[in-house]
């Protein structure tokens, strides 16, 4: 029996991220957790618990985030927004997942032709506090949430990774939507994707 030939095929799209396709990326917190995380050289899910102690201390960062041809949270279309925000993280994704299970984007969809961004604006305390919810996407539904086919990131030193890898410190960062870059097997339908 061929199983392959009865699943279903699915066009994905991916994120360009400074000349990096990914499905998902992030800027601040988590992306500083990376960095913590090559200091110590723990591998796996257990550097990444041994990095995570520093979250408490970690502070916002302002950054202006340049968004291109887009929507807001409630829908309403946009050629060109522009946003000057203290934020603690702000997490880019085609899907809804990081590591570990992750739900750390709940609205993103891998075929809608846009960049989910989700800003975490809170502080490290807080985000500790309630990181079982972050964890479930529950928290993210109170977020501010924005889809834009291109976006830029400005500011002072600002730390970006893409599945977990360090991408680097930069004090700029153009991402882009790569639309229907990839074929893909599954067997989920498209409301799962």
């Amino acid at each position: 029996v061929n199983y392959i030939s009865e699943e279903k095929h699915h066009i994905i799209d991916l994120i360009d991220i400074e000349g990096k396709p990914a499905a998902f990326a992030s800027v601040g917190a988590t992306a500083q957790v990376t960095v913590e995380k090559l200091k110590h050289n723990v591998p796996g899910l257990l550097g990444h618990l041994i990095a995570s102690s520093l979250v408490l201390n970690l502070p916002r960062k302002r950054m202006e985030i340049e968004m291109f041809d887009g929507l807001d949270d409630r829908g309403n279309q946009f050629e060109h927004k522009t946003l000057n925000l203290k934020v603690f993280d702000a997490v880019l994704g085609k899907t809804k997942h990081f590591g570990y299970g992750w739900r750390v984007a709940p609205m993103a969809r891998m075929d809608d032709g846009y960049i989910d961004l989700t800003l975490f604006e809170t502080n490290g305390l807080r985000y500790f506090l309630f990181f079982p919810m972050i964890y479930l996407g529950l928290y993210q539904r109170f977020l501010k949430h924005y889809k834009a086919r291109r976006i830029i990131f400005r500011g002072k030193s600002l730390p970006i990774q893409y599945h977990g890898e360090l991408l680097g410190v930069k004090n700029e960062i153009e991402v882009n939507i790569l639309p229907k870059a990839l074929k893909i097997i599954t067997p989920l339908s498209e409301e799962q994707l």
